[in-house]
């Protein structure tokens, strides 16, 4: 649910109210409380000796752009964990 807030001026000061407003989707709702419900789509790739993570979906793109980069730094990714989101990786990479 998404609150809206209304101010009503009273002859004390200010009031202000809050309502509740039910979102158009309860899938929406549902994913945004809950984003392990979308879990971010990455490609691991391994550049010049080390593992660096591709975001292939969109919500994770958008949260590298945040960070200024093309990909999901180890900083980047710890704070999308303790935000709720899990990874999920979009193809197995493979160790020799």
């Amino acid at each position: 649910m998404f609150l809206l807030a209304r101010i009503r001026a009273v002859t004390h000061g200010v009031e202000i109210t809050a309502h509740s407003v039910p979102s158009q989707s309860p899938n929406i709702q549902n994913k945004m409380e809950n984003p392990a419900l979308n879990p971010i789509v990455v490609e691991v790739r391994n550049n010049y000796g080390s593992q660096t993570v591709y975001p292939t979906c969109a919500v994770g793109k958008i949260f590298a752009e945040i960070a200024g980069s093309k990909t999901l730094t180890d900083a980047t990714r710890n704070g999308m964990k303790r935000l709720g989101y899990v990874f999920k990786a979009a193809k197995p990479t493979i160790e020799l």
